[in-house]
């Protein structure tokens, strides 16, 4: 019975987020639920990090889900669940980053659930098709194996997710 309204804009952009959620209203839908899955890799060894890759890659994560936890703080959501990354607790060689970018996101779910807020911040590991680490040089069967972490299929993994948000 639910629907399910893709949006796209620039969640690190507050004006933009607005929009996007008075266009959902405007639409005479309730908003009841959201997703954040927006990032960006810039990979590279810490020494080769500049201000620019570093903000670059926070911008999404960082400003994107602070601009969601103030914007949805005084409404009551279903569920608020961010896509966060294994990175964020294993670390990855030329992430740091990305990592530090996701464990923020990780930290801030955990002070909304502390203020019975709505949030869940999950760690994805590779994704069998698509994703971010396929977006990369790196072979994802290949960077996680070591770890013992296969790639997890698509469809399933986010119907694992939806089975547990219920």
């Amino acid at each position: 019975g639910a629907v399910i309204t893709v949006v796209s804009g620039d969640v690190s952009i507050m004006s933009e987020l607005r929009s996007a959620v008075a266009a959902i209203g405007d639409s005479g839908l309730t908003l009841k639920a959201v997703v954040h899955c927006a990032g960006e890799l810039n990979d590279a060894a810490l020494t080769r990090h500049t201000r620019d890759t570093f903000e670059a890659t926070m911008a999404a994560k960082i400003h994107g889900s602070m601009n969601m936890h103030r914007l949805f703080s005084g409404r009551r959501l279903e569920f608020m669940v961010y896509f966060s990354s294994v990175a964020s607790v294993l670390g990855w060689p030329g992430q740091a980053n990305y990592a530090a970018a996701n464990a923020f996101m990780d930290a801030l779910a955990h002070y909304r659930q502390a203020r019975g807020l709505s949030a869940l911040s999950i760690n994805w590991g590779a994704w069998k098709s698509g994703g971010m680490i396929n977006a990369t040089k790196a072979s994802s069967g290949d960077v996680f194996s070591g770890f013992g972490i296969r790639p997890m299929d698509n469809r399933s993994a986010v119907a694992e997710m939806l089975a547990r948000l219920r």
